[in-house]
């Protein structure tokens, strides 16, 4: 490098310090850095890393991985109503709730929907409680849902709340029975 190349190049780097001072110099070069580093995380980012777990896998052992198991949810049968409706009730009694009144009607399964148990129902207690037992009856309970939810108070000052209350049990369909008349001398 030429001695005039390095008193230009000394020149413009004085200007410069002269115009930022030291902190905005530390500034510029943090700048810099982060930039740097941006470009190789985004670098990394857009490489693929090969995992050595599935290179020693052959092709069929990586697709049968790859695909999602499908888990097919257990709806409860129409013949285990009764067994849902105390199942319910011993939920939401076991939380501290007051089980004012219930009624129940079975929804017949239609071509785009199955049967439907839905149980209407009155209940009293406080907020925490009874967002428990909603929480444990969604998990406890397969197939269940929460169609409608209204909750009131009759005082501000009262901790209790009236809840009224409906839930949708989804039942899984059941192939018709088949019954076989049978005719005399046992044969059908």
């Amino acid at each position: 490098m030429s001695a005039g190349r390095v008193v230009q190049l000394r020149v413009w780097a004085a200007r410069i310090q002269q115009l930022l001072g030291w902190a905005g110099l530390v500034g510029v070069a943090l700048l810099v850095a982060a930039a740097v580093w941006l470009a190789a995380a985004w670098h990394a980012h857009r490489v693929p890393v090969p995992d050595e777990s599935l290179t020693a896998l052959p092709v069929s052992a990586v697709n049968a991985q790859a695909r999602p198991v499908a888990t097919a949810l257990e709806l409860p049968r129409r013949s285990e109503v009764s067994l849902l409706l105390t199942q319910i009730q011993q939920e939401v009694v076991s939380q501290g709730l007051a089980w004012a009144a219930a009624d129940y009607k079975l929804l017949p399964a239609t071509d785009t929907a199955p049967a439907v148990l839905e149980v209407r129902c009155s209940l009293k207690g406080s907020y925490p409680k009874l967002r428990a037992a909603m929480a444990q009856l969604l998990r406890s309970v397969p197939g269940l849902t929460v169609r409608d939810l209204s909750m009131g108070r009759a005082n501000i000052d009262l901790a209790e709340v009236d809840a009224k209350l409906t839930l949708g049990v989804f039942l899984q369909d059941e192939p018709p029975l088949v019954v076989e008349s049978i005719g005399p001398g046992g044969k059908p």
